[in-house]
């Protein structure tokens, strides 16, 4: 399974024409890594943690971005410059505004491109992702509400990504009425909440809800 996946990653690199599958392929490709990149940070740094319990680590492990850390800050693990490096430095090709980046530009590579395209959204989506890594930054004795907000505002750019990708699936590849993508709050401490609630309570926001804020088809 390794090896077929490493011949087709190393086929499309070197032997894919650059066409509107190719685009398609890589939004796809970076819109996986985006949300890894989302899941990642909450899981390490959200969830009520204080800095002091924040997997930081793990987290620029899981981002395969602990030896820049280390060249770049030469210091011990802090939670402003991990969350900077893994969410918002445009030169980590891990970073999540690395792969808003590189979306918007193949959007641009779309065929035909309707009317509603998403290239508004996701320049709003980089925007908010600045805002909620200054504004964690700003504080300076960061604790459990501040992670908490950490964690809200990365789920929501989450929900709005998804909400891209259903868009486009819509638009490009889904031809019959009524289909959407499930979307649902895989937090641990959402399914606590939600498992007294019963099954199909508390709705997520923005998910299911088809068109992303801005869009229209």
């Amino acid at each position: 399974m390794l090896r077929r996946g490493l011949a087709f990653g190393g086929m499309v690199a070197e032997g894919m024409v650059r066409g509107s599958g190719w685009s398609f392929l890589q939004f796809g490709r970076r819109l996986e890594h985006a949300l890894f990149s989302l899941r990642s940070v909450q899981a390490c740094c959200g969830q009520g943690m204080t800095p002091d319990k924040m997997h930081l680590r793990l987290a620029l492990e899981l981002g395969d971005a602990l030896i820049t850390y280390r060249n770049r800050y030469l210091s011990v693990l802090q939670p402003r410059p991990v969350l900077d490096l893994l969410l918002n430095d445009e030169t980590n090709p891990r970073s999540l505004l690395f792969q808003l980046d590189a979306m918007e530009r193949h959007t641009q590579a779309f065929p035909s491109r309707p009317q509603g395209m998403p290239d508004d959204e996701l320049a709003a989506l980089k925007t908010q992702v600045g805002q909620v890594v200054d504004s964690f930054i700003a504080d300076q004795n960061p604790g459990v509400d501040e992670s908490v907000q950490l964690d809200g505002q990365l789920f929501d750019v989450e929900q709005r990504l998804m909400a891209i990708a259903e868009h486009i699936s819509r638009v490009y590849f889904i031809h019959s009425q009524g289909e959407r993508l499930l979307g649902a709050d895989w937090r641990p401490s959402n399914q606590a909440q939600g498992s007294g609630q019963g099954a199909g309570q508390g709705p997520v926001q923005g998910a299911g809800q088809g068109t992303p804020q801005g869009l229209a088809t």
